[in-house]
């Protein structure tokens, strides 16, 4: 069955060495919004993974 979270969309960006400022927390995650205003959080790999609202 489908899970009722946010769509997310991995990308292979790497985690930002200075970090963007945590906005908030997803699923125990910390969640940071980019310079253009996406929200994301760093996953396993250590990629981020954008939320879509």
């Amino acid at each position: 069955k489908k899970a009722a979270t946010k769509t997310v969309k991995e990308t292979n960006e790497k985690a930002p060495k200075v970090a963007d400022k945590v906005t908030g927390e997803y699923n125990g995650k910390k969640v940071y919004t980019g310079p253009k205003g996406g929200k994301y959080y760093i996953n396993k790999n250590g990629n981020k993974t954008y939320i879509q609202d």
